[in-house]
């Protein structure tokens, strides 16, 4: 897989699974400083480099392909997790919304919503039902 930004190609690797599905890995792209919102990612061109067929160079410029997303990396912050019936809960914010991690079986389940006046609400009441638990 190639990717292509400010006039430069990107590779990562990918691995056939079979004749119709191909997972690949996105490339590191290097910014620099330029701020990417998480609202509104990078829209980039991107193709792959397949035994010299050409019409795979920038699939993106085919109709029934979107453009590459590209976003900013995450930003951690250290957590404390609440403990409900022996769940692991996270519950935070980020970029406007309310965000809430559950760590069932090792499984983690996100769950993100904006965060309105309706949404406040809900949320009030579904931590007054956690602590009722």
């Amino acid at each position: 897989m190639v990717v292509y930004w400010n006039e430069t190609q990107f590779s990562g690797i990918c691995n056939v699974k079979s004749n119709q599905r191909m997972e690949c890995r996105s490339p590191i792209i290097p910014v620099g400083d330029q701020l990417i919102s998480p609202d509104k990612p990078l829209l980039l061109d991107y193709g792959f480099i397949m035994d010299d067929v050409s019409s795979l160079l920038n699939v993106s410029l085919l109709p029934k392909f979107p453009k590459f997303l590209l976003y900013p990396d995450p930003v951690l912050k250290k957590f404390n997790p609440q403990v409900k019936d022996n769940i692991p809960v996270i519950i935070g914010a980020s970029g406007g919304g309310a965000v809430v991690v559950a760590i069932v079986l090792g499984i983690a389940f996100f769950y993100f919503r904006k965060l309105t006046k309706k949404t406040m609400e809900e949320r009030e009441e579904q931590m007054k039902r956690l602590d009722e638990v």
